[in-house]
């Protein structure tokens, strides 16, 4: 039977406090930290915990604003959080292929099995820096609800002119 997890009374003070800041406003450290009687940069999980109650709860979204505190962001930004997480990937992903690419430079006899992976791997990642690219993005269909993952490669391969359009 499913039942559903209290979470612990500091995070549920936080949420409290989280959702009680009206869009625009900040919560800074210190109130939060007040509202829980410890520093709350000594216990970020909590927050962090926090915040992800109050977007499951009511949809509210947080901003980090460096040495303040959290911002609570309209609904109209939730974009934001996307182009955020797509930068992040791209890095990641253009360090991972350095990784990688610096490390068959300076082997001297790899499997032939190994090799393969690591080409592999190369190709992925560099396919996943290019569909994380603000251009690529621009290139999706507008739509007032998620596409099909079909639709979005579809999209993109058109965008690319990978595939012939039948009937141009």
């Amino acid at each position: 039977m499913f039942t559903l997890r209290k979470s612990p009374p500091d995070i549920r003070r936080l949420t409290d406090h989280l959702l009680a800041t009206t869009i625009g406003e900040t919560a800074t450290y210190t109130a939060l930290s007040a509202t829980i009687g410890v520093d709350i940069l000594q216990r970020r999980y909590l927050i962090m915990r926090a915040i992800k109650l109050a977007n499951r709860e009511a949809g509210a979204l947080f901003q980090c604003v460096y040495r303040t505190g959290y911002k609570r962001l309209p609904a109209e930004q939730a974009a934001f959080f996307g182009g955020h997480a797509r930068k992040r990937i791209r890095s990641t992903a253009r360090r991972a292929g350095a990784t990688i690419g610096r490390a068959l430079e300076t082997a001297n006899a790899m499997p032939n099995d190994a090799l393969l992976a690591a080409t592999r791997e190369l190709s992925v990642l560099g396919m996943i820096r290019h569909l994380s690219t603000e251009r690529v993005v621009r290139g999706v269909p507008d739509d007032v609800k998620p596409l099909p993952v079909g639709q979005v490669m579809l999209a993109v391969a058109d965008q690319l002119k990978l595939l012939p359009r039948p009937g141009k």
